[in-house]
């Protein structure tokens, strides 16, 4: 029995979507009056009424639509127009693909249920909506499919977390892949051209790669000079991501990754299509996220390159620098040491860590090494000197010692880098110019004390002034001569044929018709010299005032020999005149009397003959040959040495 009397509560509960069917007039909609609806159909709307799931319950022409308080949700902006509404006008976005389903069940009478169904959406983003859903049919009193019954539950949220977990995943994967590839990779071209092809080859792309920026556009933008095959990427702007998907027949997809380098714009991926492409936004994370992982691989394989040309160029500089270069922590002990220490010392790196160094130095000066390093706890810096052993000849040898402390960005020391410096020559030397120093004020005093006995004996042999200037000024040029060559080269000595030369050179006097020297090499020491050259300037003075060089028939003769029988061997230098015919004797003994009887005897051991013969002088000095007035080379020549 079909007919029922509607009370006025009916259809019965609380709900908006209950109250909203008992507020309508039945009568005006494809439905009827309620009065004639069958009681299948009251007890589907009902029961969909009362559900706590979302209900939708379709009846009659049009199949006009009830559904429950659950549902409003689904329906969204439509409620409440769309409440007793024909399905086709409830669904017009996805009607297309829900009435296949509502023929499926209303003309085979069977159950049709769907999981993750997508559905158009009904608002006017037009994305896809998921539901799972179950839609059985309802029968009128002959048995005929006369309505639907469906319960509803939107998927949407879950389907697109699942899809998201998906894409993150396989872009995981994926970026794990990408690391795996670039990792053995050390050139900076080669990371990013594998990075850019794997990239390519994952979302299927006609091209992907890395390119320069360009120079700034005439609008302002900054256009980027495009990879291979990426002629036809998009000008970025504002260094922002930039996705084009292109058209049916026009350019392809493409899409642009800004790429920066302390927080500049550095460098652009580029990623071309084949064809039109609508971007997903996982594919829009996965190529930001891939470039740049293929952008840091480089720079980071940049870096380390750069890093690797740091060590090798401070690696030359520690082992080209003649200084031993080691490392050392707090206390002195050693944390390494540099190639030129191993090799000087023949000490391995091994032991020589901690205070294994102090093996090298010599032993008295371990303890004054400790020392330094204790006071340099409190100061800037660590400076000692001391011996270390030079293996290949087991000779110790001065080294100065610095380090200086590394500290870190807090200004705490975290180690000591140190040198040593062999300084052993120039100790040496040091000593050496203490000596020349002293032998300076010795040669000094000694010339001072020379030129006042030339002046006290010249002023006691002189008759006047004028004489006394004369004899004066000879006597101090010869010995300034002297000491001229001397101070040229000390240790040279002075050759005895070159004085006698230089001081006849100073009266005009040279080898020839009036003057012969000869004699074997002779190198006196200086002080030696000195004496000689005063006295041949006394023989030269004598030999251009009164004797051979006074007129133009006399000669001097200049001869000198090695004598070496006998208990001590002698050096033989005559000095002998000629051509003058009878000549007198000396009226008064003066500076050059004293010289030959007094100061050659007493400076240097000689025996002087000096006789006046019939025309003209000869002086005959003998010296002794030794090491204290003549040079070992001229000892040795003579077969004197040792």
């Amino acid at each position: 029995m079909n007919e029922f009397t509607a009370s006025p509560g009916w259809p019965p509960g609380g709900g908006i979507t209950a109250a909203l069917a008992r507020a309508t007039d039945w009568s005006s909609t494809p439905l009827g009056d309620e009065s004639g609806w069958p009681p299948g159909f009251r007890t589907a709307v009902e029961l969909c009424l009362a559900s706590a799931f979302p209900c939708f319950v379709s009846w009659g022409e049009g199949l006009v639509q009830i559904y429950n308080d659950a549902a409003i949700p689904l329906v969204g902006e439509r409620h409440p127009e769309a409440f007793a509404r024909p399905l086709s006008e409830f669904w017009p976005y996805a009607w297309e693909v829900i009435r296949p389903l509502v023929a499926e069940v209303t003309e085979r009478g069977e159950t049709v249920s769907r999981e993750d169904f997508a559905v158009r959406s009904t608002g006017g983003d037009q994305k896809d909506e998921r539901y799972t859903f179950s839609c059985s049919p309802l029968r009128d009193a002959t048995g005929k499919v006369a309505g639907l019954f469906s319960t509803v539950i939107q998927t949407t949220r879950r389907v697109r977390a699942e899809g998201n977990l998906r894409d993150n995943e396989a872009r995981g994967a994926f970026l794990l892949a990408l690391a795996d590839r670039l990792r053995p990779l050390g050139d900076p071209e080669a990371i990013m051209e594998a990075g850019s092809e794997m990239v390519r080859g994952h979302l299927g792309l006609a091209s992907a790669s890395v390119g320069a920026p360009g120079a700034a556009d005439g609008d302002g933008t900054t256009a980027a000079r495009p990879g291979p095959g990426a002629a036809s990427a998009p000008p970025p702007a504002g260094g922002r991501d930039v996705f084009v998907e292109g058209a049916p027949g026009g350019p392809p997809a493409r899409a642009a990754i800004p790429l920066h380098k302390a927080g500049r714009l550095a460098a652009w991926f580029h990623a071309v299509d084949t064809g039109p492409r609508a971007w997903r936004p996982a594919e829009r994370v996965l190529l930001r996220d891939a470039a740049e992982r293929i952008w840091e691989a480089a720079e980071h394989a940049r870096a380390e390159a750069m890093a690797r040309e740091g060590q090798r160029r401070l690696r030359s500089l520690v082992e080209g620098i003649p200084q031993l270069v080691w490392r050392a922590s707090e206390g002195g002990e050693w944390t390494w040491s540099s190639p030129q220490w191993r090799a000087y010392t023949g000490l391995p790196e091994a032991e020589a860590l901690g205070h294994g160094w102090l093996a090298a130095l010599h032993p008295e000066d371990r303890e004054a090494a400790m020392a330094a390093w204790r006071q340099s706890e409190t100061s800037e810096g660590f400076e000692a000197e001391f011996r270390i052993l030079r293996r290949g000849d087991m000779c110790y040898r001065w080294f100065q010692t610095r380090a200086t402390p590394v500290r870190d960005e807090n200004g705490t020391v975290v180690e000591w880098l140190g040198t040593s410096t062999d300084v052993d020559e120039l100790r040496r030397m040091g000593q050496h110019q203490r000596l020349l120093l002293g032998e300076l004020q010795h040669r000094v005093r000694n010339t001072l004390s020379v030129i006042r006995s030339i002046i006290r004996r010249t002023v006691q042999a002189s008759g006047n002034l004028d004489d006394l200037a004369m004899h004066l000024d000879g006597r101090i040029d010869a010995f300034s001569r002297v000491q001229a060559a001397v101070t040229r080269n000390p240790e040279r000595g002075i050759d005895l044929a070159q004085l006698v030369a230089d001081e006849l050179l100073a009266f005009s006097a040279r080898e020839g018709r009036q003057v012969r020297i000869e004699g074997p090499a002779v190198t006196l020491r200086p002080k030696a010299a000195e004496t000689m050259a005063l006295a041949i300037h006394e023989l030269a003075t004598n030999a251009i005032k009164f004797g051979a060089l006074s007129a133009p028939q006399g000669r001097v003769d200049v001869d000198w020999e090695a004598r070496l029988a006998g208990e001590t061997p002698r050096l033989i230098f005559c000095w002998r005149e000629s051509g003058l015919g009878a000549v007198g004797l000396p009226e008064h003994h003066g500076f050059g009397t004293e010289m030959f009887e007094r100061t050659l005897p007493y400076e240097l051991n000689a025996e002087v003959r000096h006789d006046f013969v019939q025309d003209g002088l000869r002086c005959t000095i003998s010296l002794p040959l030794s090491d204290r007035l003549v040079k070992e080379e001229t000892l040795a020549a003579l077969g004197l040495a040792g």
